[in-house]
């Protein structure tokens, strides 16, 4: 009798487990959101300080782009309007910010920060792994050996190429700027 009490209890005690499943999926779920929240709240006061177009709070800019062959057109609108730099948010959690004025590019280009991994991922496999995506040793071997080759001794005599090349290429463009 104590054993047939026994697997009664047991049984009874089986759906306290899909119960207690259920409350970790939820504190799973809340703790998630709780961190894309905070996320969120970093890059909303981080992108506070550029003007841009407003955004919806859900989809962002993602309804400004119609994939039409437009899009290109409506950022350059945003860069006249915005002559520095602006937000473009990607949903709710996605921020990017287009810098376009050459003060603030050169501040980013010249920055010996660690590169963002997101946006060399997608070259890596056309690029390899040079000098632009290496890091660390790597990166330091790699520029240690180039660094030589740009000194300005070495490039001296290519001067005049350099430049009678970029004359040919503009005088290309301005006659297929007048042709359009």
């Amino acid at each position: 009798m104590e054993s047939t009490e026994g697997y009664v209890k047991y049984q009874l005690g089986l759906p306290h487990i899909d119960h207690l499943i259920a409350v970790l999926c939820v504190v799973a779920v809340v703790y998630k959101l709780t961190i894309l929240l905070a996320q969120r709240r970093a890059a909303m006061q981080s992108m506070e300080l550029f003007p841009g177009p407003p955004s919806h709070w859900l989809f962002g800019h993602l309804k400004e782009f119609k994939q039409d062959g437009s899009d290109l057109k409506k950022i350059l609108k945003w860069g006249q309007q915005y002559p520095y730099a602006f937000p473009i948010w990607f949903g709710p959690f996605v921020c990017f910010l287009n810098i376009h004025h050459p003060d603030y590019v050169k501040t980013i280009l010249t920055s010996t920060e660690p590169k963002d991994d997101m946006v060399y991922t997608f070259a890596k496999p056309w690029i390899g792994d040079g000098l632009l995506v290496s890091k660390g040793q790597k990166w330091f071997r790699h520029r240690r050996l180039l660094t030589p080759g740009f000194h300005y001794d070495v490039l001296k005599p290519y001067v005049n190429l350099m430049s009678d090349s970029v004359k040919t290429m503009l005088d290309k463009w301005e006659s297929y700027a007048k042709n359009q």
